[in-house]
Formats: C-alpha cells, sequence, structure tokens
C-alpha cells in the first residue's frame, strides 16, 4: 500500500501523517474500546440544589443553549481554507471525557480566571457547564428562545452575518442556521466513508 499524506487541522497545528496501514486500525479500534470504556465510567447523576426543585431543569436548559451557541458560532471555513480536510482519530491524551464547570460566584473574585477557563472550555471541549447563575428568569428565557426560532426564515435570515472579515473581532456575532447550507468540501466525506 502506498503512502498516505493527510492534513489534520487541529488546535494544535498542522500535523503530517505519514504511512497510514492496517496497524493503526487496530490502534483505532482499540481507542474506540477505551473511549466506549471511559464514557461508560461518567458519573450521570442530576445535579440537584436544595434551594430549587427546578434547579437542575434550569441548568440543563442553560447548557443546552450554550451549546447551541457554540454550535451556530461555529468556525466558518471558506473554500480556500478547506482545501484538505479529514476527520481524524483522536489522541490518546484526548479520549477522556471531562465537562468544564464554570462557577460564576467565582467571577466576583477573579473575573479573569473565569473568563480565561470560559475560553479553554470552549476552544479545547466546546462544552461547558455554568454553576451558580443568579438573576436570570429561566421561563422568560425559554420564551425568548421560542420566540426568535419561531420566527420565518426570512427574519432569522436577516441577523445573518453574510460576509466573513477578518480584521473584524466580532466577526461570529449574528445568526448562523444548523447545517444551512451543504459542504463546499467532499474530500474528507469520502475518505470518511471507507471506515
Amino acid at each position: 500500500m502506498g503512502s498516505k499524506k493527510v492534513r489534520n487541522y487541529s488546535n494544535k497545528g498542522v500535523k503530517n501523517i505519514e504511512n497510514a496501514d492496517s496497524s493503526k486500525t487496530l490502534k483505532s479500534q482499540q481507542m474506540k474500546k477505551q473511549r466506549q470504556d471511559n464514557y461508560t465510567k461518567i458519573d450521570k447523576s442530576p445535579v440537584t440544589n436544595p434551594d430549587s426543585s427546578n434547579s437542575s431543569v434550569h441548568k440543563t436548559f442553560l447548557f443546552v443553549v450554550l451549546a447551541l451557541l457554540v454550535a451556530t458560532t461555529a468556525v466558518i471555513l471558506t473554500n480556500d481554507n478547506l482545501k484538505h480536510f479529514m476527520i481524524s482519530e483522536i489522541s490518546e491524551e484526548t479520549a477522556e471525557f471531562r465537562l468544564p464547570i464554570i462557577d460564576l460566584d467565582k467571577a466576583k473574585v477573579d473575573q479573569q480566571a473565569v473568563a480565561a477557563q470560559v475560553v479553554d472550555a470552549l476552544e479545547n471541549i466546546g462544552f461547558l457547564y455554568v454553576d451558580n447563575i443568579h438573576g436570570i428568569d429561566f421561563d422568560k428565557l425559554m420564551e425568548c428562545c421560542k420566540w426568535f426560532f419561531g420566527q420565518p426564515k426570512e427574519v432569522k435570515e436577516s441577523l445573518m452575518r453574510k460576509h466573513w472579515k477578518p480584521e473584524n473581532q466580532n466577526v461570529y456575532r449574528g445568526y448562523f442556521p444548523v447545517c444551512g447550507r451543504r459542504s463546499q468540501s467532499q474530500g474528507g466525506l469520502r475518505v470518511w466513508a471507507g471506515h
């Protein structure tokens, strides 16, 4: 089998992977089994607050809202940026699942440290759990979300950012529909289909 050269885009930089062979497949299967074993070790008990019976529901809702915000603010790659892309294996060091818990009460003491935790969680994990949220009416928040997403497509699209401007630091603000368009890159999909 010939040598393959694949570019792997990650937050650690571009890596070249050469000489992919059957031993890599065996290692991949072992890592997949290890990840599955790690996921079964996660404690799935609900988080409760003795002060409020709806606390876990509100926290779960906020977590879902934050996950949606992360999903809708995903990096938009142009055709020039997305010439070589492939879904790669997770390295052994990242095979363990961890969910960062952000305690907003700590922000009263050290705002910079909490902000750094949020940035780290969103850049490296993609999700986070926010604890000790005060002063938010979650019923009103849910009502506002339902109102916005219940608007006609044209109204939501009027809030879309249609052009990517690297010089604008707030480039990802605005509305981004989930799977709003078909990917222009077929290369990664073809490689992935062979697995």
